[in-house]
């Protein structure tokens, strides 16, 4: 499986510490297995990690992720494509 962080995702993780950037990065490569639940009537992903959510969907094959945020904030906007 191959994977790719669209902009906002990239950018989270590089205002993130080394430590938690890298358990985030190793959790979204360890997709299927997680904490995920589909979301209701959307196509998409949430890979839930501590306080982190993790947002994502599946195309061929590739594990594109839309958006990473802590838990707090990833459910107050409307974003999800």
């Amino acid at each position: 499986m191959n994977y790719r962080l669209e902009k906002k995702p990239q950018q989270f993780l590089d205002k993130q510490n080394d430590n938690t950037a890298r358990h985030i990065i190793s959790k979204i490569l360890d997709i299927p297995n997680g904490d995920i639940k589909k979301l209701t009537g959307r196509d998409n992903y949430r890979l839930r990690i501590g306080k982190v959510r993790v947002f994502y969907y599946i195309e061929n094959d590739i594990v594109i992720v839309t958006k990473i945020e802590n838990r707090g904030d990833a459910y107050k906007k409307n974003y999800i494509v």
